[in-house]
């Protein structure tokens, strides 16, 4: 069955309700919340400074897997 889809509420089908839609009001991308709006939670994992430590923490492991398996070091 399709659903006009109307500014004014969400419009997601429902699975427990028999596919009607959700009637919460959308936020600015046409979807509620529950359906696809904005996260509440934030978080830096993907922020410049996250990635650039993620590689330099890389690249010293594979330095020191590097000179681990060399035969130049001596203990």
């Amino acid at each position: 069955m399709e659903y006009p889809m109307d500014k004014t509420i969400c419009g997601a089908k429902s699975r427990s309700n028999g596919g009607a839609p959700c009637k919460l009001s959308p936020l600015a991308n046409g979807r509620c919340r529950f359906h696809g709006g904005k996260t509440p939670i934030k978080h830096g994992l993907y922020t410049k400074k996250a990635v650039e430590e993620r590689q330099t923490v890389r690249a010293l492991l594979k330095q020191a897997k590097n000179m681990l398996e060399s035969d130049s070091v001596a203990f």
